[in-house]
């Protein structure tokens, strides 16, 4: 967010990353609210959500993309909570959806760490296409490679379930990666 405060770059942030991103987060939410994660792994999730409104707020105001995009994501986002605080205090109440409550919740996980895992390839091919690396800062990544660590770390410590360790793991490479194109496409000349 500082990032583009400081000198934007809006126009090389991948649109279909945003929308990847928002949408995995909540899925993620629900999954994690349906297994009766810890908070952490919820707050984690809220944060997420509360950082990428931010950041779509400040591409929103720089002018790029439709208008109707950012409405959709926001709505996504103001969806995303009011179905986890829906599902937060069901499950406190002990009251479940329905005899299909654990399929809809691995559902829900399932498709999260698909998007995860595709999540960055827009990205990835945008670095490459526009020879140049600069919409998220260098620290984003570090911070990303320290969570996708500290996520690892966290789902095997608390049990989590399998698709955690997986998607984590994917993600801790795949961030790696992307700091390694900053690094690559810095020294690189524009041609």
């Amino acid at each position: 967010i500082y990032h583009n405060i400081k000198t934007p770059h809006y126009g090389n942030i991948s649109l279909n990353t945003q929308i990847i991103y928002f949408i995995a987060t909540g899925l993620d939410m629900i999954y994690g609210l349906g297994f009766s994660y810890n908070w952490q792994y919820i707050l984690a999730d809220i944060l997420y959500l509360g950082f990428l409104s931010v950041q779509q707020y400040q591409i929103m105001k720089a002018g790029y993309h439709h208008k109707a995009i950012h409405g959709a994501l926001f709505t996504w986002a103001f969806a995303v909570i009011i179905i986890g605080l829906y599902l937060f205090q069901h499950h406190n109440l002990g009251v479940f959806i329905g005899r299909f409550d654990k399929d809809i919740f691995w559902a829900a996980g399932g498709a999260s760490s698909f998007l995860w895992i595709v999540l960055w390839l827009p990205q990835f091919a945008k670095h490459i296409q526009q020879k140049q690396a600069n919409g998220f800062a260098r620290v984003f990544w570090i911070i990303a490679i320290l969570m996708a660590t500290c996520d690892i770390i966290s789902a095997l410590v608390f049990g989590w379930k399998w698709l955690n360790v997986a998607t984590s793991g994917f993600l801790l490479l795949t961030h790696i990666t992307l700091l390694s194109q900053s690094f690559y496409y810095s020294k690189k000349p524009l041609e």
